[in-house]
């Protein structure tokens, strides 16, 4: 039998994993996807590209959820999903705190996130039956990881000027049973739907904040002004 292998607190050593998605970087990528040390040097002076991935964030968290519930439906794990999905936080997802954090500590965490969701959308999707719909899905979430973490990549470049920190593997555990395969997968998948969730309305309120403070300066600037 082959061994498989648990995701929930940890990241294989290895795993194989070939993407493409060269058709859509034009669309996604705002930096050249390099490795090592050129990257830094390959990423645009984009003083939007936070904003941009603000954006990103918010239009996928739809997706995200969409994802889970196909996940739990097609997994059989509907009438279970509350008690064993939903209640067992993934605990290398930050919290909504994270925008409070400076720039640079936020993207970085950020960064540690998505490369840890990026191995756990892979074993999720070998998991899948190769004629399940389910596994273009979570194809596309994988695009769409692989793009933010790029746009991660170049925004720590930008504000730093280094190449993001490697992520240090996980300790590898076995798990042979299937039914522990399908739960892990939706915690994972949950997890990762409310993060964008939460980071979304955090970046909200935030530019809802910061545009109130802008208002009041105005204002306070109109009154002060001779008559």
């Amino acid at each position: 039998m082959v061994a498989r292998h648990s995701f929930i607190g940890g990241q294989p050593r290895s795993i194989h994993l070939c993407i493409t998605f060269c058709a859509v970087a034009a669309i996604l990528f705002q930096c050249a996807a390099q490795s090592g040390a050129n990257l830094c040097k390959r990423c645009a002076n984009d003083s939007q590209l936070l904003e941009r991935m603000k954006t990103q964030i918010s239009w996928n968290r739809r997706p995200a959820r969409e994802i889970y519930v196909s996940y739990v439906t097609q997994n059989g794990l509907r009438d279970v999903a509350a008690q064993l999905c939903e209640t067992a936080p993934v605990r290398w997802f930050p919290n909504e705190n994270l925008v409070q954090k400076a720039d640079g500590t936020m993207l970085r965490e950020l960064y540690t996130a998505l490369k840890k969701m990026e191995y756990a959308l892979a074993l999720i999707r070998e998991r899948q039956n190769q004629e399940d719909p389910l596994r273009g899905d979570l194809e596309k979430a994988s695009l769409f990881v692989a793009a933010l973490l790029q746009n991660t990549h170049c925004a720590i470049c930008l504000w730093e000027g280094v190449v993001p920190t490697g992520i240090a593997p996980f300790r590898r555990t076995r798990v042979e049973n299937v039914f522990y395969e399908k739960v892990e997968g939706c915690r994972i998948l949950w997890g990762y739907s409310k993060f964008l969730s939460r980071l979304a309305k955090a970046f909200e309120r935030q530019a809802n904040r910061m545009q109130r403070t802008a208002q009041k300066r105005k204002t306070v600037t109109r009154t002060r002004r001779p008559g």
